[in-house]
């Protein structure tokens, strides 16, 4: 009992239900038609068409911020052998500090690469290395980009050989997130998904999010019995605090990955963590573990991880007073 309409995008949204869809037909001038329907569930995207339609009838708090840094996608082929050019069961990260490479493996061997930097603001920014006109490349402007890979990643020039080519043809894509105070209206109405929680991808749970949503909406129907005003406002109260704790993680890891993983102290709280999950599993969970493989809330695996932190960073001063105090001990005996 689904009827799907493809090449038709939504232009608004009322209030009681009713759907304006418009037929994209590059043959002829496009119409617009209506669907009533008793409620909408807007999946649309981080442009959606069924939040902007909130937004004009409703009283919300929205808001939508892009981050200073932005990316381009790069492409890491199998050797002449069909073989990946590094171990395939690991993400492969290149910390800067201010910017970093990814590399995520694919099953055809390839690796998806992806370089983040500052979009502008620094000879290092992507706006400030990208040519003028990608179709007419200058040799300074091939040159400013291969210098770039030579003293920041030339693992990669070995990798990749045409990375600068790549580099040039891929373009700049911007990052942003989006935050708003509900995700629904009365049992009419209500948004999942991008379109009420975009977040940036350093924690690689957009998709996950947008599924458990979709669960979480599922699960909450059903409890309800399908009363749509019950259903839609306990998703709102339980999942918009969740979903910004996951926007909140993701900046935070953005951090942790270009310039804390190549730090010996991060290392070292990332081994004492792991120990204390190997003796206390029942009580102690990694925050990536608790986010990527359990439901507990993202709001409450935050706050579960912020307390677990007090405890590492206690932990690891008793170490270092334990050692310091038998140094000093032996030192005495000299």
């Amino acid at each position: 009992n689904v009827e799907i309409l493809f090449n038709h995008v939504c232009t608004s949204v009322s209030l009681n239900g009713k759907v304006s869809l418009k037929h994209q037909n590059r043959s002829k001038e496009s119409e617009i038609f209506h669907i009533q329907s008793k409620y909408v569930i807007g999946a649309d995207g981080v442009n959606s068409c069924v939040r902007q339609s909130l937004l004009r009838h409703g009283r919300f708090d929205f808001s939508q911020r892009y981050i200073t840094h932005a990316y381009k996608e790069l492409t890491m082929l199998p050797d002449s052998k069909g073989n990946p050019r590094m171990k395939s069961n690991y993400l492969h990260i290149w910390p800067r500090h201010d910017f970093m490479v990814i590399a995520l493996p694919n099953l055809d061997g390839s690796f998806t690469c992806t370089l983040f930097a500052p979009f502008e603001g620094s000879s290092n920014s992507l706006s400030a290395l990208d040519p003028i006109d990608r179709h007419h490349v200058t040799a300074s402007e091939r040159q400013n980009i291969s210098n770039y890979f030579s003293a920041n990643f030339s693992q990669l020039l070995r990798l990749i050989p045409n990375v600068i080519d790549q580099f040039i043809e891929s373009p700049i894509s911007a990052l942003r997130e989006v935050h708003i105070n509900s995700y629904h209206f009365r049992d009419k109405i209500c948004i999942l998904g991008d379109a009420a929680h975009a977040l940036v991808p350093f924690y690689g749970q957009g998709m996950n999010c947008a599924f458990e949503d979709a669960l979480l909406l599922s699960e909450l129907l059903d409890r309800h019995n399908n009363d749509h005003a019950k259903a839609f406002s306990t998703f709102s109260s339980v999942r918009q605090p969740a979903a910004e704790a996951l926007i909140e993680l993701s900046n935070r890891n953005y951090l942790e990955m270009r310039s804390h993983t190549a730090r010996f102290w991060y290392i070292w709280k990332k081994y004492l963590d792991e120990i204390m999950f190997q003796f206390f599993p029942d009580k102690w969970m990694p925050i990536y573990s608790m986010v990527s493989f359990t439901r507990i809330p993202y709001h409450e695996a935050l706050r579960r991880a912020e307390r677990q932190d007090k405890i590492l960073l206690g932990v690891a001063l008793s170490i270092f007073g334990i050692v310091l105090v038998e140094v000093s001990h032996l030192v005495s005996k000299l």
